[in-house]
């Protein structure tokens, strides 16, 4: 049943504040680091996601030297990477990133800072190194001018967009239990109109079918009709057309008068110019029409009259 169904309340779509929250947190740098490297990067022509796939890979890979992994260890060595402090702990990602970048700056031969980025990187290396196109000081100046812009969110804030998020899926999934504790209310009730409304269906089934069958036989022969020109229904609707021009007038004609009652007032002009009598008929039609001045006609009448018999003989005469 649809009252049951998953809702689209499931899961709010994060706002772009809690999202680079869970990324930091996530990747292990600052929030406000990764903002800088983000402007960077697409100051660079490089997307969100490879950046993302970069770090991700120099973390593992770094993790991977000190638990004793040698080719990774080398590698860190060759750019003059530390990984532990003074005390013997592991650095954290963000210090390892901001050596990593700055080491290969430093390096002028591109086949070897490709090389070891790819190395450190992964396949994103060789991308993030367009960073570095114009040195550690082109990085730095772009992690600035993402200051000065002021698009940094501070870490504060980001926390605070994501305790929004948590309270507002909270919010939702307490009108998600609502609605389902209503929909499970209201089946029953449903379930007694629909299974009425199929006994009346199997019950009426043949009458069901049976009108519609009759409607569309009735709209079929209608239509076939109406395209066949020698039809009545074809011959009945071209020869209204002279009745409608004597209620209204032809045009250089008189046209004749309305009574109250819709009648049309029909004088000698209006007979001769628009039902096209002939001189005798006319004649005959004269002392009326002379006495009364003009004669009450309904207009259904004045119709049949045109679409009778009666006017081609009178149009003999």
């Amino acid at each position: 049943m649809p009252l049951l169904a998953p809702s689209p309340w499931r899961r709010v779509r994060r706002t772009p504040a809690a999202e680079i929250g869970e990324a930091s947190f996530k990747l292990g740098i600052g929030v406000e680091t990764l903002q800088e490297y983000r402007y960077a990067a697409k100051m660079s022509g490089i997307e969100n996601e490879t950046l993302t796939k970069g770090i991700q890979k120099l973390g593992i890979n770094a993790s991977e030297a000190v638990k004793g992994n040698k080719q990774m260890a080398k590698s860190f060595r060759a750019l003059g990477v530390p990984l532990k402090d003074t005390k013997g702990k592991m650095r954290s990602t963000e210090a390892v990133l901001n050596d990593t970048f700055t080491a290969l700056a430093q390096i002028k031969d591109p086949l070897r800072r490709n090389a070891l980025a790819f190395r450190l990187f992964g396949k994103s290396g060789v991308d993030l190194v367009k960073m570095l196109s114009e040195g550690s000081g082109g990085l730095r100046n772009m992690r600035e001018e993402a200051r000065r812009l002021g698009i940094i969110l501070s870490d504060r804030a980001t926390k605070a967009a994501d305790a929004f998020g948590d309270n507002l899926d909270s919010l939702l999934l307490r009108f998600e239990g609502l609605k389902l504790f209503l929909g499970v209310q209201l089946l029953p009730v449903l379930n007694e109109v629909i299974e009425a409304t199929t006994k009346w269906f199997d019950t009426n089934a043949g009458l069901v079918r049976q009108s519609i069958t009759e409607w569309v036989g009735a709209f079929a022969k209608a239509l076939r009709d109406f395209m066949n020109p020698a039809s009545e229904r074809r011959l009945r609707t071209s020869t209204r057309r002279p009745a409608f021009a004597l209620a209204f007038g032809q045009p250089g004609e008189a046209s004749p008068a309305i009574a109250s009652n819709g009648d049309a007032l029909l004088t000698a002009d209006n007979v001769a110019g628009i039902l096209r009598v002939s001189k005798a008929t006319l004649a005959r039609w004269r002392p009326r029409l002379r006495q009364e001045k003009a004669v009450s006609c309904r207009v259904e009448t004045v119709e049949r009259f045109v679409t009778s018999r009666e006017r081609m003989k009178t149009r003999g005469e």
